[in-house]
């Protein structure tokens, strides 16, 4: 994804906590935002579901992953592998990261970056627990990863920014409404960006079980270095 000390430090953006967050993280009777699409191959009855794992797309040492827990989004999934996702109020708190020019100009945004995921809910808690990014963000408990999406990616601006005003090119085409958004990564020999989309329906891949983050996308990783460890070794359900 983005490198913190590369793309971050040479276009002059730094990690910052500058004002309050607009968000209290309290959730509603109602979705505020929806996507769907379809599981690829589909579950075929493993007990399968879809949560959203927030990621540092500055990739600062250190930097922690989040998790949507039940409170705030549900999913659905058909035997025929189709899916829909909701959710019902904004971020965790902690998912939101705030960046500003190094000069301390007015250039200040705040975002947050969800990973699709699929996992096996084997504790039955409705939700999962994920450890440190610099181990390859493993299961904390008998949970075990399933896929991801590998071009799709859900976000929430907090604060947006005009887009004369950004210097991460690869954050341009997302960081200009408030809200959630779905994002659709692009990766060339020449560039990698992320730009909003609200036509596509992100497929879901499914893969064997796995304790760590599967990782499959070819450029915007959630990760500094490739994940650590190996499947789990199961056959696919």
């Amino acid at each position: 994804m983005l490198d913190a000390r590369g793309a971050l430090l040479a276009s002059g953006i730094l990690l910052c906590s500058c004002g309050k967050p607009l968000v209290t993280g309290t959730t509603l009777d109602t979705p505020v935002f929806s996507i769907s699409g379809d599981v690829r191959p589909a579950p075929a009855g493993a007990q399968v579901k879809i949560g959203v794992l927030w990621v540092d797309p500055t990739q600062e040492p250190g930097s922690t992953n989040i998790v949507s827990g039940s409170e705030l989004v549900d999913d659905q999934i058909g035997a025929d592998g189709h899916y829909a996702l909701d959710f019902y109020g904004p971020p965790p708190e902690a998912a939101i990261h705030w960046l500003k020019s190094a000069d301390d100009s007015a250039s200040v945004f705040a975002l947050a970056w969800g990973e699709i995921v699929l996992y096996e809910d084997r504790d039955g808690d409705g939700t999962f627990e994920v450890g440190a990014v610099s181990d390859g963000s493993p299961m904390q408990s008998s949970d075990l990863y399933r896929g991801m999406a590998l071009t799709h990616i859900v976000f929430y601006v907090e604060q947006p920014l005009a887009a004369e005003h950004i210097t991460i090119p690869e954050l341009a085409g997302i960081v200009v409404r408030p809200g959630y958004g779905l994002g659709r990564t692009t990766c060339t020999v020449y560039s990698s960006r992320a730009t909003y989309t609200n036509v596509d329906e992100p497929d879901l891949k499914l893969i064997e079980p796995s304790r760590f983050f599967p990782d499959l996308r070819e450029c915007l990783k959630p990760h500094p270095s490739e994940p650590v460890g190996e499947p789990v070794t199961e056959p696919m359900n």
